[in-house]
């Protein structure tokens, strides 16, 4: 290549260009110009610079036709967003809606489910792209608040429906920055319980609901596990809670051939079923009060009968090395 001439002129602009530059690009672009301005070869210029030597070529070509304004590096627009203004609509409007309504077993949406939502909506983004958009748009992953919910003057009229237990758990979820996230309690303590036994060799689950777990409801809870197979000898490991060990309770677990072995007393990291029931709370109840206990107890149900065997023992820790001992 000939040797680039340069006027005293021209070797000022690009030096008052090159100190005003802050960008170690465009500082080696303009090095490249001034060194080929004082006839270094193009190879030695690459080398000296570490860039290719069609790059110094075209970097002298452009400041022979443009000048200083040649060189500069001209604006990267980047690869087209894969979530446009329309895809960003669609992403918030799902941020704002129930999973639940959509067919998924969650009370929020993650940043995994958002990306299966979208990839059946056919928008192509990745889960990093989804979550850099939410955060880019105000959304944050926080951590909600009780608060409690003042009643209506048809409080009365009401009182006999709402009857959602005042705290249930809370979960981390999508929330606009600098607004509080909250789930709204009655501050009334109604309740249901869910009595069950997980077969730790098959995952069956024998389960019932009832308003409590006193001495009746364990009473009933041992008839619905006598019914099943009743001439099949059982084994029940249970906890030590008090209603468990009434008489009339173990006169009925006697009757239906089920033998109990007791769990230490305050160790529920003994027991499968209290890791089941987590999760379950987790996805069914997280961060929402019913308005109607029992719609909430058949919705627990649901979810439970939905899984598989497998998924029961899999939740339950079951296959893993924490029940190992359940086998001696």
């Amino acid at each position: 290549m000939p040797r680039v001439e340069m006027t005293a002129e021209q070797r000022a602009q690009v030096e008052a260009a090159q100190r005003e530059s802050r960008n170690v690009r465009h500082w080696k672009r303009y090095q490249a110009v001034l060194l080929r301005g004082e006839g270094t070869p193009v190879t030695v210029v690459a080398q000296t610079l570490g860039c290719s030597a069609a790059s110094v070529t075209n970097w002298t070509t452009a400041w022979r036709e443009r000048g200083v304004a040649g060189i500069r590096e001209g604006v990267h627009p980047g690869a087209a967003r894969r979530l446009d203004a329309a895809g960003e609509t669609e992403l918030v409007a799902l941020v704002q809606s129930d999973p639940q309504a959509g067919g998924y077993a969650a009370t929020g949406w993650t940043v995994a489910l958002l990306h299966t939502e979208l990839t059946k909506r056919r928008w192509r983004a990745s889960p990093r792209t989804i979550r850099r958009t939410l955060h880019r748009l105000g959304w944050v992953w926080k951590r909600p608040r009780f608060v409690l919910g003042r009643p209506d003057p048809e409080y009365e009229a009401k009182r006999g429906r709402w009857q959602s237990k005042p705290d249930p758990p809370l979960r981390a979820a999508w929330a606009k920055r600098g607004q509080p996230a909250n789930v709204v309690i009655s501050g009334r303590n109604g309740r249901r319980v869910l009595h069950g036994a997980l077969n730790a060799a098959t995952g069956e689950l024998v389960q019932l609901i009832r308003e409590r777990s006193r001495q009746d409801d364990c009473l009933a809870f041992i008839e619905e596990m006598g019914k099943r197979r009743p001439d099949v000898p059982k084994l029940l490991i249970w906890d030590n809670a008090p209603p468990h060990h009434p008489k009339r309770v173990l006169e009925a677990a006697a009757r239906y051939h089920i033998t109990i072995a007791w769990l230490p007393f305050r160790s529920p990291e003994l027991n499968p079923c209290e890791d089941l029931w987590r999760l379950m709370k987790a996805v069914v109840a997280a961060n929402r009060c019913f308005h109607d206990l029992d719609a909430l107890a058949q919705h627990a149900l649901a979810w439970l009968d939905a899984l598989t065997a497998e998924a029961r023992l899999l939740c339950s820790g079951l296959l893993g090395a924490k029940f190992q001992w359940l086998s001696t």
